[in-house]
């Protein structure tokens, strides 16, 4: 019975070590993901204003147009 024991407690010991470095890696991985997802967020908000400014510009130009249209 004591022998039984110390095995299992062994076992419990080795358990809590495994699953304890794997939390490690899974926090680590969560860090990582939470890393890319700002930069991938911050890399669309980026071009994302480079095409609205394009696009404002070609409204600018098309109004442009239409008031030297509209002036003739």
């Amino acid at each position: 019975m004591v022998a039984t024991n110390v095995c299992f407690a062994a076992d419990f010991g080795q358990f809590q070590k495994i699953t304890g470095e794997q939390i490690q890696m899974l926090d680590e991985l969560a860090k990582d993901v939470e890393r890319e997802k700002k930069k991938a967020s911050s890399e669309t908000g980026a071009g994302l204003c480079t095409e609205y400014e394009a696009l404002h510009k070609i409204e600018m130009e098309e109004n442009d147009f239409i008031n030297q249209f509209m002036q003739k």
